[in-house]
C-alpha cells in the first residue's frame, strides 16, 4: 500500500502544496505522514481526491505508531 509521502512526492507536491490543496498547513500534512496525527474527517474527500489514495491509506501510518 502507497504511504501518503510516497503518493505526494509521486505527484511533486511539497507539504505545503499539498495542504493548500486539502486546507490546511504543511506541519499538518507532516503530522500526517509521520503517523503523529489523523486527517479530520472534514478533510477525508478533498485528500482522497487530490492524492488518488484511500483514506485508509493515510491512517494506515498512525495506527501502526500506536500498536
Amino acid at each position: 500500500m502507497q504511504t501518503l509521502a510516497e503518493r505526494r512526492k509521486e505527484l511533486k507536491l511539497s507539504q505545503a502544496a499539498l495542504g493548500a490543496k486539502v486546507g490546511v498547513d504543511g506541519m499538518t500534512v507532516s503530522r500526517w505522514e509521520r503517523g503523529e496525527s489523523l486527517p479530520q474527517r472534514r478533510y477525508w474527500n478533498k485528500l482522497e481526491e487530490v492524492t488518488g489514495l484511500s483514506i485508509s491509506a493515510v491512517i494506515a501510518p498512525a495506527k501502526r505508531k500506536a500498536a
